[in-house]
């Protein structure tokens, strides 16, 4: 589709001109609501999972605890700060913002490979031991056994049912590699370059979740990261360690090093922070082509010329990214968010039956489309049944 209609705002573009415009621009809304909405989530984990333990590892404990409070401002200012950065990352032009996003994208690359050497490098052994004597004798066999005076436990009869439904959500780690079609009318060589980036982008995802799994399966254990769960993500001391058990935090137990601590954990946040540019300029794009069709102001697509950047549809959309982590941080919303994973798989139903149907809907479009995209199979067009196994 990307390659057929290399236009800004994706999937509006191709429902509405396959299907129908207030389907389209259904189908979008609700992408852009999801999109905001999870930025505000970000900002939250931000605070709470992320920032805490650079503070920490630099000696900071009482500012680490303030990010991580959800009860007072802490997380909230935090929030904050980072909704305003992405403000002004925005306003100094997008070239600016591709050379940071660059920088961010080679530091996680090469910190997240370090971790990954180090979580293979030592045996699970090594972690118990390390965690003991951080969080006090017998931690680590508390953590266990409190998760399992709870119930806790691994039921062979339940296991594929409960993968299965854990399938919703660990779905949602491989999304983000069709994000370049939301801004495809500003990429060099669209038709062809989008694909190459979206399949290249799959393939290095699964390779490096997988890797990413072995590794923390290996070193961390299946029954600790269950464990934490069933615990609510709580250290047996959290007095020592002020916020969640989590990915970042549980850092601290690879070496004893407080430099390798905080690269791991520089590493993290980095990573947290480098997914929330995509949120603005998808956000931004997708005002853009509703204005381009006159569905909201056309003002909304006015692009500063010194920026290149449409500046108006960057503000309103860190409006509404603060207004989501403020709810985000001060309701429950993130609970129910939760829930919408599931209800967006109806995003790609739609979008999957517009593909079926486009080369007969629109084959005015479709035979101008490049070569790859008009393939047939036994005289069926590839874009058909790409779309019926997508859907």
């Amino acid at each position: 589709f990307t390659s057929a209609m290399p236009r800004s705002g994706g999937d509006y573009v191709w429902t509405s001109r396959v299907l129908h415009p207030a389907l389209g621009f259904g189908v979008n809304f609700f992408v852009t609501f999801i999109l905001l909405s999870s930025a505000g989530v970000n900002s939250l984990l931000m605070a709470t999972w992320f920032l805490p333990p650079v503070f920490y590892i630099i000696g900071l404990p009482g500012v680490a605890a303030f990010c991580a409070d959800t009860t007072g401002y802490g997380a909230l200012v935090v929030g904050t700060l980072v909704t305003l950065l992405l403000l002004g990352v925005f306003l100094l032009g997008l070239r600016r913002v591709r050379q940071i996003m660059f920088g961010l994208f080679i530091f996680i690359m090469v910190g997240t490979i370090f971790w990954l050497i180090l979580l293979f490098a030592e045996p699970h052994s090594a972690f118990v031991t390390l965690f003991n004597a951080s969080q006090g004798s017998g931690a680590y066999q508390a953590v266990l056994n409190t998760a399992n005076k709870a119930g806790y436990q691994i039921l062979p009869s339940a296991v594929f049912l409960n993968t299965f439904s854990a399938v919703i959500y660990a779905f949602q780690s491989y999304n983000g590699f069709q994000n370049s079609g939301y801004f495809s009318g500003e990429i060099k060589q669209a038709p062809t370059s989008t694909m190459r980036a979206m399949l290249t982008a799959l393939i290095f995802g699964a390779i490096g979740f997988s890797l990413g799994m072995i590794a923390i399966q290996h070193y961390y254990g299946t029954a600790l990261m269950g464990s934490l769960s069933a615990n609510g993500l709580a250290f047996p001391n959290a007095k020592a360690l002020p916020f969640p058990a989590v990915l970042p935090s549980l850092g601290l137990f690879v070496t004893t090093s407080p430099v390798v601590h905080l690269i791991i954990a520089l590493t993290f946040l980095a990573a947290i922070f480098w997914i929330q540019p995509p949120a603005v300029l998808i956000g931004t794009r997708n005002l853009f082509a509703w204005s381009f069709d006159r569905v909201i102001p056309g003002k909304l697509a006015d692009v500063n010329e010194r920026l290149h950047s449409p500046v108006i549809a960057t503000i309103v959309i860190a409006v509404v990214i603060e207004v989501f982590t403020y709810i985000t941080i001060k309701t429950n919303y993130f609970g129910q968010l939760l829930g919408l994973a599931a209800f967006s798989a109806l995003v790609g139903v739609i979008v999957s039956f517009a593909a079926i149907i486009f080369p007969f809907r629109r084959p005015d479009i479709f035979q101008k489309a490049p070569r790859f995209v008009q393939v047939r199979l036994l005289g069926i067009p590839g874009m058909s049944i790409w779309g019926t196994l997508s859907l």
